[in-house]
């Protein structure tokens, strides 16, 4: 499994990536209001979280840190939209905190979406 440290980088990554794609959309909506320039950021993030670890298992961050989410049910195949938003939910809401391991080194949002995060 892969150790906290190099999971909490690699989310760091995802969410600079994050903030200037939302930046580059912000700029495009005329007189954006705070709430948009503040919701577009999680928006974009979620995103990311949910297509590219349903179809890939790895968002930008992962891959850049060589780690790869794997579904406890079938690991030969990527997670796939349940679990992937299963486990996206709890760790945006949460900003981060979900990300904290129980007993067995997973997190709580990973145990919710019967999956592992390890090294690729």
């Amino acid at each position: 499994m892969a150790p906290f440290s190099v999971r909490a980088f690699a989310f760091v990554i995802d969410i600079v990536a994050s903030a200037l794609i939302a930046a580059l959309i912000v700029k495009q909506v005329d007189q954006p209001t705070d709430l948009t320039r503040q919701l577009v950021p999680y928006g974009v993030l979620l995103v990311e979280h949910v297509v590219l670890v349903a179809l890939t298992g790895q968002t930008l961050g992962m891959r850049l840190m060589g780690l790869k989410v794997l579904r406890l049910k079938d690991v030969t195949r990527p997670p796939g939209f349940g679990p992937a938003l299963t486990r996206a939910v709890p760790l945006l809401a949460t900003l981060g905190i979900a990300g904290f391991f129980g007993n067995d080194g997973r997190g709580s949002h990973d145990l919710l979406a019967g999956c592992v995060v390890v090294r690729d």
